[in-house]
């Protein structure tokens, strides 16, 4: 008789373990804790609720937005919530521990791999807690916006290009008369100049793409789909190209990543900065009408783009030629 009431009261102490589920929207997987924190500021500025930072068992950094009992209560909250969550594929995820619970032990940072264990002062855990200060006050609700702007300047005069996504827009300006390429970021009405590149641009000879346009794509190592045009110009140099010729290619005349361009000359929209096959041309005109980098600054480009495309919108992104 004992036996049976205590099986039957396990039983239900299952069944209640069971239903004691936790919830949280997931917004933002980064591999580095800056980045989380860029993405808990931009949470902040529009919603309410307690934001999370977890490093995960992968290594890679997730931040969560808010803590739930019930998964329709994050489902209705994710609706309302704001653009910039609604922007990054924001989902709701089932969690077998309590975030609230858990980050009373560390505000800033969890170590899944240690959330058994006690607290350790790791170098890691002293990186994260440096934030602490700034974090408190951008969740302050009465926060200037002064403050809000002092704090990202100066976090932008460090590294002004690592911190790619505090911008309002990204400008890509190339100048074919120089050969140079600079990329510039937008904030608060103000152009920063992040980076500049020697590049190879159009033979003097032709037609080339200029003035404003943008980007439509970024593609780290590309499939290059040649044009008929260019086909019948290799085969007179000897070479059979391909109709599809994928990354590795000796032929692969994209490099290491392509990022596609808006720009449009007599009918044909095939114009893109790309990555070379021979880098000692770099710095000249002898390209058909495409902006050419070398390798590993065309990755170093594509790379930025695209964070700052996740972040924000590929439709802010300028490109202009000249």
């Amino acid at each position: 008789m004992i036996r049976t009431l205590f099986y039957i009261l396990f039983s239900q102490l299952l069944l209640v373990g069971a239903d004691l589920k936790n919830y949280t929207i997931a917004v933002c997987t980064t591999s580095d804790f800056e980045g989380a924190m860029e993405c808990k500021r931009k949470i902040l500025r529009d919603n309410n609720l307690e934001v999370f930072i977890v490093k995960d068992k992968d290594k890679k950094f997730k931040t969560y937005y808010g803590s739930f009992k019930s998964y329709d209560k994050a489902e209705n909250t994710l609706t309302k919530a704001s653009s910039f969550i609604k922007n990054q594929k924001s989902l709701v995820k089932e969690l077998s521990y309590d975030l609230k619970n858990m980050n009373n032990k560390n505000p800033l940072f969890i170590d899944l791999n240690s959330l058994n264990e006690k607290s350790k002062n790791t170098n890691e855990t002293t990186f994260a807690m440096k934030y602490l200060d700034e974090l408190k006050s951008i969740s302050l609700p009465k926060i200037s916006e002064n403050k809000n702007k002092r704090v990202t300047d100066n976090i932008l005069k460090n590294e002004p290009s690592r911190n790619i996504t505090l911008y309002d827009q990204l400008i890509i300006d190339v100048n074919s008369s120089t050969n140079t390429m600079i990329l510039k970021g937008k904030l608060n009405n103000k152009i920063r100049n992040l980076q500049t590149y020697v590049v190879s641009t159009a033979k003097k000879d032709i037609r080339k793409p200029t003035g404003e346009g943008s980007v439509t794509a970024i593609t780290l190592n590309p499939i290059w789909y040649p044009t008929q045009d260019t086909i019948e110009s290799f085969k007179k140099r000897g070479i059979d190209l391909p109709a599809v010729v994928f990354p590795g290619n000796k032929y692969n005349y994209m490099g290491a990543a392509k990022i596609s361009l808006s720009h449009i000359v007599d009918g044909k929209n095939t114009f893109r900065i790309h990555g070379t096959l021979s880098e000692s041309t770099i710095g000249s005109n002898e390209s058909s009408g495409c902006i050419r980098m070398k390798n590993n600054e065309v990755i170093e480009l594509a790379s930025l783009l695209n964070k700052f495309r996740d972040s924000k919108n590929i439709d802010n992104i300028k490109v202009y030629l000249k």
